[in-house]
Parts: C-alpha cells; structure tokens; sequence
C-alpha cells in the first residue's frame, strides 16, 4: 500500500501547526488534503489534530465519509475512528480494509513517527512562504538519512509551492 504523507511547511522548514492561528495555511492547501483524503478514502491523524478538524474546522462530516485512524497513546475507542498505536498498526487496519494509499496528515509527531520509521512513498511539502520561530521540526531521528527523488513541484498560488518527492 502506498503511505502519503502532506506537511505544510514555512519558509524556514519549521511545520506549520494546525492549532496556532498564525499558521493558518490559505484554503488552496485544505483544498488539497481533502481531495487527496477523499480518493483515498482515509485519513491518518494524531488526537489534536482530529478534535481541531471536528471542532474548530468543522470538518466532522468531511471525516465521517472517511476510514479516518487517529494515532494515539491515549485516546479511547470511537465509532467516529480507529485508534492505532503505531504507524504499522495504522498502516495494517488500512490495508486490512482494502484501502490502495494511506494519506498522513498530521500533527507533527505522527508525521515523524512515519518518516523517522520510513514508513510512507511519497512526501508533499506545502511551502507557505513565512519565517516561523515555533512549529515542528520534520525528521526528528538524529541517524535518519532518507535520499528523496522524483522531485515535482507546482506553483499552487503567488504564495504557495507544493514540492512532491518520492522515497
């Protein structure tokens, strides 16, 4: 199965996080991951990062068409999503029901439990162009080394660029 993760990111490679009003990332960007979630019928999230889509974003109907995986150590059970303990766990429940891609879209540790554990295909970085001093740091295994290849990008606006590289 194909693992996809989506990072929005600023100028200076810090992620932008969902929860900091001040990252706030144009629509073109929702845009994106919600179609990408849509085709693949699933969404991999951490817990901040489901409450925020169904609280403050107002995504809950969005996520109720979708096999949607919270990863998480602590959070319960719930007819609204699976609960995984481990990217692999995820990534099991997902092919375990018949899904071709799994698309990962945060928050900033399941995007480093993917990458630290090499566990995706392809990684879309969004580059909002802005200098952050908080957010989180991609690739966060003090040993990891992954060479990136086919490099993609595309102009999404006059203020965002979407790079796509492939493990």
């Amino acid at each position: 199965m194909k693992t996809t993760v989506i990072i929005t990111i600023s100028a200076n490679g810090k992620i932008l996080v969902a929860d900091n009003e001040k990252h706030q990332a144009p629509q073109e960007v929702f845009n994106f991951f919600m179609d990408k979630a849509k085709s693949a019928g699933n969404i991999i999230l951490g817990s901040t990062t489901y409450k925020l889509f169904t609280t403050i974003f107002g995504l809950k109907d969005f996520l109720s068409a979708l096999d949607v995986v919270v990863l998480s150590n602590k959070l319960a059970e719930s007819s609204d999503y699976k609960v995984a303990r481990s990217p692999k766990e995820a990534l099991d429940f997902l092919k375990a029901n018949n899904h071709q891609e799994a698309i990962v879209l945060g928050g900033v540790s399941v995007y480093n439990s993917f990458i630290n554990e090499g566990l995706y295909d392809l990684l879309y970085l969004t580059l909002i162009p802005i200098l952050i001093g908080d957010g989180g740091d991609i690739a966060t295994k003090n040993d990891l080394f992954t060479p990136l290849s086919g490099m993609k990008w595309e102009v999404v606006t006059d203020n965002v660029l979407r790079v796509e590289l492939t493990k």
